[in-house]
């Protein structure tokens, strides 16, 4: 069996929610301390219960490579963004800034499919640049393009650009939550259309304004069955639509002169059900062979699925572009 830790060129991306202290969407407030004492209460409680575990690093023993670690914009950015420059800038520093915080070098921005009527929750979309087919307005999306720009400026050299859903002029439903019954909402008709519209904002992003995409993402976790009930954007994708958009948007990149720009597929949500995808990819020699690695959701981790799609993947090395830190 191979070893399922062979050395590969990982990236590990954070999504990253950002609610006040001590608290996240799943967390009811009752559970929260509310005075010091039983804070520190509860810690000493845990550790009591806790054994202590001895940790021995072998830095002469080589895993894996990880590229590197970073966030993805995608919905906080739009409102952190807008803050008064005193707050935002800590925050930028805290994530990117090699000195004062994290010094994260991967940054993932959000190509918005529009603010969809249909979804309520303001965290869940984004706005489009598309203002009618082939014409934009670069002035929209000013927030989360103020936290690029700030990543950009604190050293940030590796971005994604990455899609949840087509603007809703594309789909079949009208809508950038998914098709009414779970299906693919990309109409067959737009798959060129689609690609251009990536191509363009690309473009945009790395002449005008400077960022360095590396990999366009064009579409997040297609096994599920993303409709209006989901509440948020998103698009189902089978394999066959998967391989299909890969190389029409391959083409497009390539008529565009942007063959640098690589493509991050598939964003796959979960182990289990990605060897189908991963199969019908790697039967394209062509695409296959321009993808520089698989982009996997480490939300729901089976060591079991990982080792299979591990194997079915060869050499191509995967690439985690979501881990679950217990935040939304």
């Amino acid at each position: 069996m191979r070893n399922f830790f062979r050395p590969a060129a990982i990236f590990l991306l954070f999504g990253l929610g950002i609610f006040p202290a001590g608290c996240t969407p799943s967390m009811p407030s009752a559970d929260i301390p509310n005075r010091p004492t039983e804070s520190k209460q509860m810690a000493k409680d845990l550790a009591d219960q806790v054994d202590a575990v001895l940790i021995r690093i072998d830095p002469a023993s080589e895993q894996q490579t990880i590229e590197g670690f970073g966030a993805a914009g995608a919905w906080w950015a739009q409102d952190v963004g807008g803050w008064e420059d005193e707050r935002r800038d800590l925050v930028a520093d805290l994530l990117f800034d090699r000195e004062q915080g994290a010094g994260l070098s991967i940054y993932r921005y959000n190509i918005g499919g529009g603010d969809g009527e249909n979804i309520a929750d303001e965290w869940r979309r984004a706005e489009t640049f598309e203002v009618a087919p082939g014409v934009y307005d670069w002035t929209r999306d000013a927030n989360a393009m103020w936290m690029v720009r700030a990543a950009r400026d604190r050293g940030v050299e590796n971005f994604v650009a990455f899609v949840n859903s087509p603007p809703a002029r594309m789909t079949v439903s009208g809508l950038t939550s998914g098709e009414k019954d779970g299906k693919t909402n990309l109409a067959p008709a737009m798959y060129a259309e689609f690609s251009r519209y990536l191509v363009d904002v690309v473009r945009h992003l790395r002449e005008e304004e400077g960022i360095p995409i590396r990999w366009l993402s064009p579409l997040n976790e297609p096994q599920w069955a993303w409709s209006y009930k989901n509440g948020q954007e998103g698009s189902h994708y089978g394999p066959t639509e998967v391989l299909e958009l890969a190389r029409v948007l391959l083409g497009a990149l390539k008529e565009s002169q942007l063959e640098d720009v690589a493509l991050s597929l598939f964003e796959s949500g979960e182990w289990k059900s990605s060897a189908v995808y991963v199969d019908k990819l790697a039967g394209d020699p062509e695409v296959w062979a321009a993808l520089p690695h698989l982009s996997i959701h480490s939300l729901l981790v089976d060591a079991r699925r990982q080792r299979s799609v591990y194997d079915l993947s060869a050499a191509k090395p995967p690439g985690q572009a979501a881990l679950d830190v217990g935040m939304d």
